[in-house]
């Protein structure tokens, strides 16, 4: 049933009493002859001498019967026309839907759409939707829990703090082997040298001008060059510096040993390397720290370039500083960070691994390109672009990660995953192959986009938060989220208690239509994901802004500002029957919300007493005041918003019950005009075939609005292809979009 409400105490009975009393009137107007004559002027003005399509409804949309079913999700349902991610779109119909339940409901449909978005919000306004293709009357689209079964991967445990590396990286030296002094008793390599070379132990400093070959000695299982110690500024740059492998060398406090590109390159494996406080190497070339080689530093290391390979170590508690490429490649290599290193670029690959608890600086590229290696940061770690190939189950971000421009993750098919405790900041964001598992309040904020291509059969690639909430939700945030392809099968997943916020989701299309070259373009969200409507200011989820995290501030409640969509019922009142400007009395339609519509007032053209009627046969019911007065016209004679627009004029005339299956496009709103000589012309929306319309009904855009053209300015004028569409219904379906004439604006 439908019914009107109305202000100031107004009755239904009230309104069909006053109504009635109209029934006596003569009727001196012959309506019949006028109409003839506005449908033959309307062919010859508007249609340009053509027939009106026999299929032409005067509607630009289309009653369609949508099945909902939803198995996982309620709360208020919503349909849209585009999708409401990042944008303020007029839903079509709002309503409420429960788990478990199905339910069908008619919506208008703009004949322009090809897809429809429907969604349903919990009680945080958080959203989740799906797309449906517009493809005839009757549309099913489903809610249905995730696909837990095929998935083919392998999960981890989350943990309530950090991740773990299954590496164990090692410990720094003992504090002993940082010394203040040479030991007593230790003589200078110029006492004890023979013949270009010492064995044993000695010291060096800058009393020495020579070069340093130190060949060692075999003892039955290695070669092996005892101690060196070295004190003060020792500038080998031009002269030999060469220790033999398993040698001790101590860098005591303050001194400075500077070594050739040749000998940097030429270190020798098992050879430990102690740098204390306020000691420094400097390397003029490469310096390889390789075969089993250790370098424990307390002071400063500076080189070109810097390698960490074969079975080698070097732990950082001060400072390096490269100026090209570090890496760390193969066979158990580590690099370990607890203060500051600086480079270039950095290569973590093949065995190797890298722990950063300190503050890394990479001004360029961070690589990881190994199935078989780790990359753990519990620390700061700032790079231009981090790129991340091949796979690893040990790459893991435990505090904070910043890219100042991308973010690339592509691996091997079940090869590897990013761990995320604590925040990653970058432009963009690339995410391919690979699962990305992330703890409670950690978070990605991407500035820009974030691009994701993870289609792969059986595989479910993608952002999972953590498996229950009691830390909080994980967060992806990005201006924007995009794929690749749309004809993907499927371009990312998210699972767990995550919370996508963004401005700009590619579509999620129908995941069950087959009609895109036999693949379904998707994102395939879990049960307990919550998608945000914006990037920022629109998360209820805190997280601190820490060291380790750069952190959202949430609010309490996300409210969700949205335009009213309407359907502007358009009227020739057959004062005249040669202008078609369509604006004699607009009327438009509230789209409903949860089984309400409102019906408003807000432009007349004509100048005759004129009511607003609801309901069908030949005694409609009056809605609210007559039309100019509504509007606060003093005079029947006043032309409102028909020049230019006031929405303060808008009016109220009532609100109308809306069940689930009305079709708004449809409904008996009519016009009744009294004329000059007491006549009573009624006029409503009636399709015959061949007819010119009097009433035409037009669906607002995506904010809800239609301009319809100023007084005398013919619609064809106003939109030029209104006239084509009008001929032929196929064509032009998106005329009411785009003006070519005046219209009003407001």
């Amino acid at each position: 049933m439908n019914y009107f409400s109305f202000a100031k105490g107004m009755t239904v009975m009230a309104i069909a009493f006053a109504t009635a009393s109209c029934s006596h009137e003569t009727d001196l107007y012959d309506q019949s002859r006028k109409e003839k004559e506005s449908t033959e002027n309307f062919k010859n003005f508007v249609l340009g001498g053509r027939e009106v399509d026999p299929s032409q409804t005067w509607s630009t949309s289309s009653s369609v019967q949508l099945t909902i079913n939803s198995v996982i999700a309620e709360g208020t349902l919503k349909v849209y026309a585009a999708s409401p991610v990042g944008q303020n779109v007029a839903p079509i119909f709002v309503g409420t839907i429960a788990k478990q339940e199905q339910k069908t409901i008619t919506v208008a449909c703009p004949n322009d759409v090809t897809r429809l978005y429907v969604a349903v919000y919990d009680s945080q306004n958080y959203m989740r939707y799906e797309t449906v293709n517009v493809t005839g009357s009757d549309l099913k689209v489903s809610f249905d829990a995730e696909e837990a079964a095929a998935r083919n991967m392998t999960r981890g445990v989350f943990k309530a703090k950090s991740y773990s590396s299954s590496f164990n990286f090692p410990s720094m030296a003992d504090d002993e082997n940082f010394l203040s002094a040479v030991p007593n008793g230790v003589k200078s390599y110029d006492e004890v040298g023979q013949y270009g070379y010492a064995i044993g132990t000695s010291y060096i400093d800058e009393s020495h001008t020579g070069g340093v070959n130190i060949w060692g000695y075999w003892d039955g299982s290695k070669t092996s060059g005892g101690k060196l110690y070295i004190k003060g500024y020792n500038d080998y740059s031009n002269r030999k510096f060469y220790v033999a492998p398993n040698t001790e060398v101590y860098l005591i406090e303050g001194a400075t040993l500077i070594i050739s590109a040749g000998d940097a390159g030429n270190l020798q494996g098992g050879d430990n390397y102690y740098i204390a406080k306020g000691a420094k190497i400097i390397a003029k070339g490469e310096l390889k720290v390789n075969n089993g080689l250790h370098m424990y530093n307390k002071g400063t290391i500076e080189a070109p370039k810097l390698s960490v390979n074969n079975t080698s170590l070097l732990y950082n508690a001060n400072i390096v500083k490269v100026n090209g490429e570090i890496s760390v490649e193969n066979n158990q290599s580590v690099i370990v960070n607890d203060n500051e290193i600086t480079a270039g670029s950095m290569h973590t690959a093949g065995s190797g691994h890298f722990l950063n608890t300190g503050k890394c600086e990479i001004s360029g590229q961070a690589f990881v390109n190994s199935n078989n290696n780790s990359w753990v940061n519990n620390g700061y770690y700032h790079c231009n672009n981090f790129k991340y190939e091949g796979g690893s189950w040990n790459v893991i971000n435990n505090c904070k990660l910043v890219c100042d421009e991308d973010f690339y993750m592509n691996l091997g098919q079940n090869q590897g995953e990013f761990k995320l405790d604590g925040s990653v900041e970058a432009k963009n964001m690339f995410h391919g192959i690979g699962y990305t598992k992330m703890t409670g309040k950690s978070i990605f904020k991407i500035a820009e986009t974030i691009t994701c291509h993870a289609d792969a059969d059986g595989c479910y690639f993608g952002f999972y938060g953590p498996e229950t909430d009691a830390n909080g939700y994980a967060v992806v945030q990005a201006k924007k989220i995009t794929a690749t392809s749309l004809t993907q099968r499927r371009s990312i997943t998210y699972r767990n208690y995550l919370i996508v916020a963004t401005n700009n989701h590619w579509e999620q299309c129908d995941k069950y239509d087959s009609s895109v070259n036999g693949n379904y373009p998707y994102w395939d969200q879990g049960d307990n994901v919550k998608m945000s409507l914006k990037s920022k200011d629109d998360i209820t989820e805190t997280i601190e802004a820490t060291e380790c995290n750069a952190g959202i501030s949430g609010k309490s409640a996300i409210v969700i500002e949205e335009p009213t969509m309407y359907y502007y019922y358009a009227f020739e009142d057959l004062g005249t029957t040669d202008d078609f400007d369509f604006n004699d009395v607009i009327v438009r339609l509230s789209a409903p919300v949860k089984g309400e519509s409102t019906l408003e007032i807000v432009a007349a053209g004509g100048t005759l007493e004129t009511y607003v009627t609801y309901g069908e046969g030949s005694e409609p019911i009056r809605v609210g005041a007559e039309v100019h007065s509504a509007m606060g016209a003093s005079s029947v004679k006043t032309m409102v918003n028909t020049d230019k627009v006031d929405t303060n004029n808008f009016a109220i005339l009532g609100t109308i019950e809306i069940s689930d299956n009305a079709k708004v496009d449809q409904l008996p709103i009519g016009i009744e005009v009294k004329g000059s000589k007491g006549e009573t012309v009624r006029v409503t929306r009636k399709v015959e075939t061949g007819r010119s319309p009097l009433v035409i009904v037009v669906s607002g855009d995506e904010n809800g609005k239609w301009f319809w053209p100023t007084e005398r300015v013919n619609i064809t004028a106003a939109y030029a292809d209104f006239g084509e569409w009008g001929a032929n219904v196929s064509n032009y379906k998106d005329w009411y979009r785009t003006a070519s004439g005046s219209v009003v604006n407001y």
